[in-house]
């Protein structure tokens, strides 16, 4: 359909968010996210574009909790090692 039928202020505005993209900042590295994949109070798990090495495994999911630490996710170790290890400071910001 394209942006041609809206005022100009409107189709900026939608160029802005359109180029919005979420990434991942940790340790120097801007790393796209691809969607959300689990919330909850404490944490957010994100998928990413691309898969990352941390440790020697790759990994494409990793979780953000509330005090801004990256952690890989065990899916199978139940809630009380969902977050497996723990990998420094990290946050999520539109870039």
């Amino acid at each position: 359909m394209g942006t041609s039928h809206l005022p100009a202020q409107h189709t900026g505005w939608l160029t802005q968010v359109r180029q919005a993209i979420p990434v991942i900042l940790f340790q120097g590295g801007r790393y796209n996210i691809e969607q959300i994949a689990y919330e909850t109070d404490d944490f957010v798990v994100y998928e990413l574009q691309d898969s990352i090495t941390l440790n020697g495994k790759t990994e494409t999911f990793l979780a953000i909790n509330q005090e801004a630490k990256l952690f890989t996710i065990d899916v199978l170790a139940g809630p009380s090692g969902f977050l497996a290890q723990e990998h420094g400071t990290a946050w999520m910001e539109w870039s």
